[in-house]
């Protein structure tokens, strides 16, 4: 395998095809099996294909064929900060690579990067921030190194100040994918939905087959899902007991009503910013879901049917339901279940992606 066979596998990962980057890597591995440049491409591109586990002990052959290489070092340190739920064990390991890469390359930029990288993963953000703040003072005209001060300044909470670090990015770099994933995700995880669903637009339209990107514009969708969840049951709550109370049909028409109106112009403030093909096939993002997160879409049904019956109901059909055990015990199994459900798809299980 020559050098130009190596540059066409390079060329396809960049093409977003790294299976086909990995045969090229593993053919030449085949001849040569310790070609540092090789196995770089099948690192990159098993991260490509999501298979940390394969790229990092990919990467730990490298380091061990040439335990002095801070290349192969920065390699290891690389797969190793790219898993997204890494052991203790795993965030010892990246830091030591981190290190021994910046002891070998110095003035290398992204041996800093992915020292700081580890050290935000360990809990040092503080360092992180330092070391983040000295890739930018050798390289102030790399947007990646502004989107690692951002991502820094956000894990510590500085939301100003990350924001800033993300528009000097995105100055340098107008469009540029993972700066704008990485602004979404800040606005996101503060709950600003139509700004993290305005970024994330226009990160999907400089990248769209970005999956970072792609997993928070669904995310995006859910946590919407998830606070309609949560008014829909407070409004039901309340209606519910002002049905008890026997409050005046005419309140507690305009009390649901009014919840409804306001509930779909704030979730229309959202879609509407959400890419054209999202919001003309829907379907395409829910099939994606797993199946919990279809059930929690699903209920939305039925529990926005009995929001509006609770709103609309004669007062004479009104106390025939307050009486009946059974619509009793419906209504706080369909609002139970949707409750565990929506605490569970974002606040337990999700956050939004940062893809550095």
């Amino acid at each position: 395998m020559t050098e130009s066979g190596l540059g066409r596998g390079w060329r396809l990962l960049e093409l977003r095809r790294p299976a086909e980057a990995e045969v090229i890597a593993r053919q030449q591995l085949g001849q040569h099996p310790e070609d540092f440049g090789a196995l770089s491409l099948l690192v990159d591109a098993q991260l490509a294909q999501g298979r940390v586990l394969d790229a990092i002990a990919t990467a730990r052959t490298a380091a061990r064929a040439d335990p002095a290489s801070g290349q192969a070092q920065l390699l290891l340190a690389r797969a190793l900060n790219s898993d997204d739920t890494p052991s203790l064990a795993r965030t010892n390991e990246a830091m030591r690579a981190a290190k021994a890469a910046v002891l070998a390359l110095p003035h290398d930029t992204a041996a800093l990067h992915e020292l700081a990288r580890a050290q935000s993963a360990h809990g040092w953000r503080e360092d992180a921030i330092a070391t983040a703040q000295e890739v930018v003072r050798l390289a102030p005209l790399d947007p990646g190194a502004h989107n690692l001060l951002g991502f820094c300044h956000a894990a510590l909470g500085h939301a100003s100040r990350a924001r800033t670090a993300y528009h000097e990015a995105l100055r340098l770099s107008a469009g540029d994918a993972d700066v704008l994933n990485n602004l979404a995700a800040l606005e996101g995880n503060r709950g600003r939905l139509t700004a993290a669903t305005g970024y994330l637009t226009a990160g999907l339209g400089s990248d769209p087959l970005s999956p970072g990107i792609q997993r928070n514009h669904d995310l995006i969708w859910m946590r919407l899902v998830q606070r309609i969840w949560w008014a829909e049951a407070a409004t039901g709550v309340g209606l519910s007991v002002m049905m008890l109370l026997h409050v005046a049909w005419g309140v507690r028409l305009t009390t649901g009503m009014t919840f409804m109106a306001a509930c779909a112009v704030l979730s229309h403030r959202v879609v509407r910013k959400m890419p054209r093909g999202s919001q003309r096939n829907p379907r395409g993002v829910y099939d994606r879901l797993e199946p919990d997160e279809q059930s929690a879409v699903g209920l939305l049904v039925p529990v926005t049917a009995a929001v509006v019956c609770f709103a609309v109901v004669p007062p004479d059909v009104a106390d025939l339901l307050m009486a009946n055990e059974a619509f009793h015990a419906g209504v706080r199994l369909v609002i139970g279940l949707g409750l565990g459900l929506a605490w569970r798809l974002v606040i337990d299980r999700h956050r939004y992606d940062d893809p550095w």
